[in-house]
């Protein structure tokens, strides 16, 4: 039914030049269904000059109530594409849609939106779409230009009733108050109009059809004009339906019915429905065509899909008073719930299993391998968790979900990579239904993958909740806001991305900082933020919008440290320049610049209400400031280092600070008396963050580690390992939820309330910078970057031995083929030789004037090579503790040195690219490839050393044959730097790891991946052992991993 009024409005907005324009269709009547804003929007799609102005064409997504946002933006970017498209989550969905859309004159529906969370992914830039959103809740799209639809005008009412029958001009006064009677509102008239052809169909005249209509309306007490109010108005719309519903057969009516057992908003499959009803297809097409008919159902029969209006569905909801055996007679019909029929069915299966009451299958089924897997290839990992939502408190659930939670990064880029997390995170587990899980996990594996031998990963129960991967550079800040449920963090490649901690999603991305970010800070409610950039600039941002509100200009440095009040009025800034800025943020006027610090600004704090700030700088101390003053009130002195890092209070009387020096300190903000000096960490302090009350901190260092402190008591409460280069750390106001990022570019979320905890496995006290495997895979031994060295067994994963820290500075390892004999090189230019069978030091070695780099040892135990920094090579007779030659072999960095199985070859790499051949014995040069590219990191070499692979910054691999100098594959392998490199003896098979955080093994005679593992944290070594299958990861978080090649 046309609606020329509206229609027109609506077409002049669309039709209007304004780039990347948003139109909303809503409703003055709040949360009112059935008066045609789809039906609307539906015509303006079909409208020659609107389909003119948007030559790409037409995208439509219905999101409803509850909406799926990562199906609907994948069925977005597949229509776009072409092919299939997976997105691990709203954000990954949202940047990819932005992408496809780029450029694209096109307009895209967004129909029935009932949250403005819901609405942001799809709004994210493509200037050149359109897009126009339904919704019945004004505060949806406030920034849109929008239109009210609500009920028709009289004469649309009765043509929208004619436009079903034909009827006599005498008989317009009828139809007239009909429409009157039916307020007019869109739906009840279709309704009206379906069963008014229906009876004129069957024999009735239009008189009698409407005398019919109208006794009917009288009986069941339907005038909707003279009962304004909602809950009256609903029993007006459930009267009209049931009238219509009167004229179906019994035995539809009760199948019609039974479609209320289907979520809302739901494109129900024709197959589930035909299942639920007991017929075969073509006679659930009938009834399905004899219920659009009359306007109670939409059918799509070219997508084989039925949907209800939701006031239709709620209506029939009301009618079914048992729906449970309606929903298990659909459960029966799919048989075996591991081979479900289509992807509703492996959407929806726990819902209607809970609505079944059959929640104990659903447990079985959430605690089986086989299921667990196919749902995740079948859907993604949040809708994996989702399931376990119904049946929260369930212990042993909970450590499967916990599992697949901490998993999700992995999990969300690849399915089969499900056995490989759950056994490295469950495996410490004590209960008795994991213990018969992991089982499980391992025989339902199919394919070749990384299995791991002992505990590998973070397991749930812990503090740890989630790590979110960002993409792009390494995080240098983040906010948060006070409720911990939505984070800001900021990174090294220019942009911000607004996170919801909750799901674990990216809710936006921000661009435009003008530089690598290195400060954020966020209103207490989470709408507003302001950035420091490395370009001098600040930016204010409207985080539920796309761009900055403004840029603050005036610092004549980078921007370190920002803090802003809590309405997000106020800011106070700090910069290399020496200077602090305060800035009214509603204006964008520096209000004052405040200076007295005699170095470059490192941290500032601000009290809630903007009226006072703290400020640490590089000249080792900080500045208590009134902002309403413009003036210091005291100097406080007492590190021994620049001052990184300051929380204050949200009263602004007391405050946390952290310094290069190694510790913390307390202090009094009222008196400048520093109440007590906090040590713990072995590394100069990175970030620190401060509960409301000023009651807890939590801290971050050098050290790879996280301190929650109790500021009462003045005592470090637990330490968490927080992954390599954490750079930044915030909490929420209560002090319960902290969120960290790194240089690796993720961030994780942590209950500080958690102190329970699985059996944690042994780790390293420090970061693990080089592993060896004995030849036989039993043994393996690792350093620590404190020192420390340690000799495990593979069986169990237990150290059996540990050589506590007597030197720092430990660059290097090689070990015999036997692991008992050690060499370790350090930053002093000296080497070590270690007998690990008995503990005690051999002797030590002498004669480098630089950092040693890289060692490689002979099986034997009785050869060694060592390179440095300056390029030059040593060989050593480890039985006399000589030195047999000393050569300058390379222009660069000496990255990597490795040699082969009988002690006779060695084989060097620089960073500059160039690989050198070597006589073990002689340190005599054989063969030199001439550098062809920079920026390697690693070399492995086969037990001959013929075959070498190089690992580069690119992430990339290099094949060679040293000999006929020839590249034999170059392998595409990481998102991030190789950083670690191992190769079987016979050369058919090669380990890589990365600060990407993944372990690969590749087939080298194929170049083909035959398996990935997931950790937490960078790796930066690895070996395997010479049955080419048993392998030994260490990583920057300090834990010796091993891992079995399985399935080759």
């Amino acid at each position: 039914m046309a609606r020329p009024e509206e229609f027109g409005r609506l077409r002049e907005l669309l039709l209007a030049s304004d780039p990347g324009k948003s139109v909303a269709i809503t409703t003055a009547l709040r949360g009112a269904g059935g008066l045609g804003k789809t039906t609307l929007a539906t015509a303006l799609c079909h409208d020659p000059e609107i389909r003119k102005a948007h030559p790409d064409g037409v995208l439509w997504t219905t999101l409803g109530q509850q909406p799926d946002l990562p199906t609907a933006l994948a069925r977005l970017i597949e229509t776009l594409t072409g092919e299939p498209a997976a997105v691990r989550d709203v954000e990954d969905g949202s940047r990819r849609l932005a992408d496809e859309l780029a450029g694209r004159p096109c307009l895209l529906v967004l129909d029935d939106v009932w949250d403005a969370a819901h609405l942001r992914p799809f709004l994210r830039g493509a200037v050149r779409c359109t897009r126009l959103v339904t919704t019945r809740q004004f505060e949806v799209a406030v920034e849109a230009r929008r239109v009210e639809v609500d009920a028709m005008t009289p004469e649309q009412g009765v043509a929208m009733l004619l436009s079903r029958v034909e009827a006599s001009d005498a008989t317009y006064g009828s139809f007239l108050s009909l429409a009157r009677r039916l307020g007019e509102w869109p739906l009840l008239l279709e309704l009206a109009g379906s069963a008014l052809r229906l009876r004129v169909a069957r024999g009735d005249s239009i008189e009698g059809a409407l005398d019919y209509l109208n006794r009917g309306l009288d009986r069941k007490g339907v005038d909707v004009l003279a009962r304004p109010k909602s809950g009256e108005r609903n029993d007006s719309f459930a009267a009209s339906i049931g009238l219509s519903t009167d004229l179906l057969e019994a035995e539809d009516r009760r199948r019609f019915t039974e479609l209320a057992i289907f979520p809302e908003d739901v494109d129900i499959p024709l197959a589930a429905a035909a299942a639920l009803w007991g017929l075969d297809d073509y006679e659930a097409e009938e009834l399905s065509q004899r219920l659009a008919d009359l306007s109670l159902l939409r059918l799509d029969l070219r997508a084989q899909t039925l949907s209800l209006h939701d006031v239709i569905r709620a209506y029939l909801a009301d009618e079914v008073s048992d729906p449970a055996p309606l929903h298990a007679r659909l459960l029966d019909s799919w048989g075996d719930l591991h081979q479900l029929p289509d992807a509703y069915a492996w959407r929806w299966l726990a819902y209607h299993l809970i609505h079944a009451g059959r929640q104990e299958v659903l447990r079985g089924l959430l605690l089986d391998p086989r299921w667990l897997s196919k749902k995740l290839q079948a859907a993604d990992s949040n809708a994996l968790l989702a399931d376990f939502e119904a049946l929260r408190g369930d212990p042993e659930l909970a450590l499967v979900e916990g599992a697949i939670r901490l998993s999700a990064h992995a999990l969300s880029r690849d399915a089969s990579l499900f056995a490989g997390q759950m056994i490295g995170r469950l495996h410490g587990s004590e209960s008795a239904a994991i213990r018969d899980f992991l089982p499980r996990v391992q025989r339902n594996q199919r394919g070749p993958w990384l299995r791991p031998l002992a505990e590998a990963l973070t397991p749930p129960g812990g503090a740890l909740i989630r790590t979110l991967e960002g993409g792009g550079g390494g995080i240098r800040a983040v906010a948060a806001s006070a409720d911990g449920r939505r984070a800001l963090s900021g990174s090294s490649d220019g942009t911000l991305r607004l996170w919801d901690l909750d799901s674990g999603t990216s809710i936006r991305t921000f661009e435009g900082c003008g530089g690598g970010v290195l400060a954020v800070a966020m209103s207490a409610d989470g709408r507003r933020a302001v950035s420091g950039s490395d370009d001098g600039t600040l930016r204010l941002w409207d985080l539920d919008a796309h761009a900055p509100i403004r840029e603050l200009e005036g610092h004549g440095g980078p921007v370190r440290a920002v803090a802003a009040s809590a309405d997000g009025r106020r800011a106070v800034s700090g910069s290399d320049d020496g200077t602090l800025r305060l800035w009214d943020l509603d204006s964008g006027v520096s209000i004052r610049t405040l200076e007295g610090h005699e170095g470059r600004l490192r941290a500032v704090a601000m009290s809630t209400d903007g009226r006072r700030a703290v400020s640490g700088s590089d000249d080792g101390t900080l500045r208590l400031w009134d902002l309403d003053a413009h003036a210091p009130i005291r100097e406080l002195e007492g590190h021994g280092g620049p001052v990184r890092a300051v929380a204050a209070s949200a009263d602004g009387r007391r405050a946390v600070s952290g310094s290069d020096d190694g510790t913390l300190r307390l202090w009094d903000l009222d008196s400048g008396v520093s109440i007590r000096t906090l040590e713990g960490h072995e590394g100069r302090l990175r970030a620190v963050a401060m509960s409301a009350d000023g009651r807890r901190a939590v801290s971050s260092s050098d050290d790879g580690t996280l301190r929650l402190w109790d500021l009462d008591s003045l005592a470090s409460i637990r330490t968490l390992k927080g992954g390599g280069g954490i750079r930044a750390v915030a909490a929420s106001a209560d002090g319960r939820r902290a969120v960290s990022g790194s240089e690796d570019g993720t961030l994780r979320l942590w209950d500080l309330d958690s102190l329970a905890s699985m059996h944690t496995f042994e780790a390293c006290s420090g970061q693990v910078r080089a592993v060896a495997a004995s030849a036989d895979g039993r043994r393996a031994v690792s350093n620590d970057d404190d020192g420390t060295l340690r000799l495990w067994d593979l069986d169990s994963g237990a150290s059996i031995r540990t050589l506590p820290n007597r030197r720092t500075g430990m660059n290097a390892v090689a070990a015999s083929g036997d692991c008992r004999l050690v060499l370790c090189g350090f930053n002093d230019g000296t080497l070590s030789l270690w007998d690990l069978g008995s503990g005690s030091l051999i002797r030590p070695l002498e004669g480098h004037d630089g950092p040693v780099l890289a060692l490689a040892m002979s099986a034997d135990g009785r050869r060694a090579v060592s390179g440095l920094t300056d390029g030059t090579l040593r060989f050593w007779d480890l039985d006399s503790g000589e030195s047999i030659s000393t050569r300058a072999g390379h222009r660069d960095w000496v990255l990597a040195v490795t040699a082969s199985a009988d002690g006779r070859r060695a084989v060097s790499g620089s960073y500059g690219g160039t690989l050198k051949l070597w006589d073990l014995d002689s340190g005599a040069s054989i063969r030199t490839l001439p550098n062809r590219r920079t920026g390697m990191n690693a070399v492995a070499a086969s037990g001959d050393c013929r075959l070498v692979l190089c690992g580069f910054n690119d992430g990339t691999l290099s094949l060679w044959d040293l000999g006929s100098d020839a590249l034999l594959l170059r392998i595409e392998g990481h998102d991030d730097r190789v950083t670690t490199l191992a190769m079987s003896a016979d050369g058919r098979r090669a380990v890589s790891g990365s600060d990407d955080r993944t372990m690969k093994v590749w087939d080298l005679g194929t170049g083909i991946l035959l398996a990935e593992f997931v950790g937490d944290g960078p790796y930066h070594a690895c070996a395997i052992a010479d049955d080419a299958v048993t392998i030994v990861a260490g990583d920057l978080l300090g834990r010796v991993q091993f891992l079995r090649l399985e399935g080759v």
